[in-house]
């Protein structure tokens, strides 16, 4: 039975190298990197909340990384 103890690093070479990437990439690495791509092209943080399975927008936030420095960034810019 697989569990995170005995799962082996994914690292697919065809895979990984069809997108000119070298080394091991783990499931989690391509994961989060999904999320964060997604949230700088615009996707809704709900959606990539519920597209990584995750229970708030609190965690999803902090997952990604965004800090209350950004979204008051982002208020101001609003200019309303």
């Amino acid at each position: 039975m697989l569990s995170p103890e005995n799962c082996p690093p994914f690292n697919h070479p065809t895979i990984t190298e069809d997108v000119g990437l070298r080394g091991n990439y783990g499931t989690h690495t391509l994961r989060k990197t999904w999320g964060y791509h997604a949230r700088k092209n615009g996707v809704e943080l709900a959606l990539i909340m519920h597209k990584l399975n995750h229970n708030s927008l609190a965690y999803t936030k902090r997952y990604l990384g965004i800090t209350d420095d950004e979204l008051e960034a982002v208020m101001r810019n609003l200019n309303l």
